[in-house]
């Protein structure tokens, strides 16, 4: 299981799950008005009373009295307000927390019961005439959903745990003394919650596929090259737990490679491509509408291509998106493993990660993965963090005079903490243009800082890409990249692997 349980949420939940914070609004009322009508009071037995009798300075003394009397009722209803606030932010906190318990905990129950990744026949891996294993569905399917999972309770945890910080900071902003609140320590709307598309991506590719209900009979094809074309649709109206709902429309289209030649789908028949188009509206639980759209194609080896988008319905605004497009896959001569590479992008509104992934799946069914991955933040690109298979990787940030400075970090969970010890380095801001032209002809363009470690792992990815079309697949042994990844940050042109990598500025 690759993520792990924040402790400190599930006991924080078993704390909270029976807190009614609507208990406070009562509680800020009944003082508000106990505050009011003894103020009230008060205010009407001087007012009703005749002065005619008081000396002046008497009854100058008893209306300046009333006049700081009442002012101080009205900040003591101040106070009242306070209470009443901190309704909000608990609540929101609560129901976050709640959440990612219940997330984590459907996680952990399949997390570690990965289905076999190959298809099999007689207990064992089945091999197809062209010699290769296909990946089988019920592989993909829980590989989809752990993905869907491992994508969003990160994201889910960390607004947890802001949300629990902005409570806390309530109370300690708010001064019933002085009846004041510190804006510096909570500002209006930390304790509100900040809407996560991939809450939705993962609400949404959670769906059972026995809630699609199919809108008519599966229709058939047969394509130029006599192979049949399955194509289904279906519609859902699902409403989630937290009272979110979602409506979409999906059609499936499924391609087989007619092996006895009989004209239909059977058992003897090969699934060869499936192509899946899915969109909708997510509407959250305060009525605001998201459309959901995704496109999706797979092979007999796996993933091809997926690109999911979540648009603000209201404004038409992008607020997420996913894509990810398998680099390459083939198998290691050495070893004798399937090799997949793949490339995914999530921008979830605040930050943009790319990763790349590399799966060795070994022919003794063990299966070994190499990731690294970069964050960058949307309203500073120069700026986020990288890491490697252990954890361990740079953060860039600005200083308080608004350098780029860099660091070494420890990244846990999509988390990156500067380690210990280990100072801020000066980073230049130099960006250029890198232009590649790879192997196969292909070409391409990114804005590059040579001198920022978030684009020394970008370079290194291009100069994966270049060795495995190439022909030698990711052998790192023979010739590492490292060693020409040391001339690309000089802002030198190479050529490697039969691909060139030219500076321009």
């Amino acid at each position: 299981m690759k993520l792990t349980k924040n402790e400190n949420l599930y006991t924080l939940k078993d704390k909270i799950k029976d807190l009614d914070p609507s208990t406070l609004t009562t509680l800020g009322q009944t003082d508000y008005d106990a505050i009011d009508i003894l103020s009230s009071r008060m205010t009407g037995v001087f007012d009703g009373a005749s002065d005619d009798g008081w000396h002046d300075k008497v009854r100058t003394g008893i209306t300046t009295g009333m006049t700081t009397l009442k002012s101080y009722f009205d900040e003591e209803k101040k106070s009242a307000e306070f209470i009443k606030g901190a309704v909000t932010p608990i609540t929101n906190m609560k129901s976050i927390v709640l959440q990612y318990v219940d997330e984590f905990d459907k996680y952990a129950a399949i997390a570690d019961k990965k289905p076999t990744m190959y298809e099999q026949e007689n207990g064992q891996d089945k091999i197809y005439e062209d010699g290769r294993k296909r990946v089988s569905q019920e592989y993909l399917s829980w590989s989809k959903s752990v993905d869907a999972y491992e994508t969003a309770i990160p994201k889910l945890e960390a607004e947890a745990e802001r949300l629990v910080k902005a409570v806390k900071n309530y109370f300690a902003a708010i001064d019933l003394t002085t009846h004041t609140i510190d804006s510096s320590v909570y500002a209006e709307g930390d304790g509100d919650i900040k809407i996560d598309y991939t809450q939705i991506l993962a609400q949404i590719k959670d769906i059972p596929d026995d809630q699609y209900v199919k809108k008519h009979d599966t229709e058939f094809t047969t394509d130029d090259e006599g192979h049949i074309v399955s194509k289904d649709e279906y519609e859902v109206h699902v409403e989630f737990e937290d009272g979110s709902k979602y409506d979409g429309e999906k059609t499936v289209e499924q391609t087989y490679n007619d092996i006895n030649g009989d004209g239909k789908i059977d058992e003897t028949d090969e699934l060869i491509y499936t192509k899946v188009h899915e969109e909708g509206t997510y509407t959250d639980t305060e009525g605001n509408e998201y459309g959901y759209l995704h496109d999706e194609e797979s092979d007999q080896i796996g993933l091809v291509h997926s690109h999911t988008v979540v648009t603000d319905k209201d404004t038409n605004e992008v607020v997420g998106e996913e894509e990810t497009d398998r680099v390459a896959a083939y198998p290691d001569t050495t070893t004798g493993s399937e090799v997949t590479e793949v490339n995914e992008t999530v921008n979830d509104g605040e930050t943009t990660t790319e990763t790349r992934t590399t799966t060795n799946a070994a022919p003794d069914g063990r299966v070994f993965t190499h990731e690294t991955n970069v964050t960058r933040q949307n309203d500073d690109p120069q700026c986020g963090f990288t890491a490697g298979d252990d954890g361990t990787g740079w953060i860039v940030s600005r200083n308080d005079e608004g350098k780029l400075v860099m660091q070494r970090c420890t990244v846990v969970d999509g988390v990156a903490t500067p380690q210990e010890g280990r100072r801020p380095r000066p980073v230049e801001e130099t960006t250029r243009t890198l232009t590649v032209t790879y192997p196969d002809g292909s070409t391409e363009t990114r804005q590059i800082n040579p001198n920022n470690p978030l684009d020394w792992q970008v370079m290194d990815n291009m100069l994966v890409d270049a060795r495995t079309m190439s022909g030698e697949g990711n052998n790192i042994q023979a010739d590492p990249t490292f060693k020409t990844l040391d001339t690309l940050k000089q802002g030198k042109d190479v050529e490697w692997k039969g691909a060139t990598f030219t500076w321009s500025d």
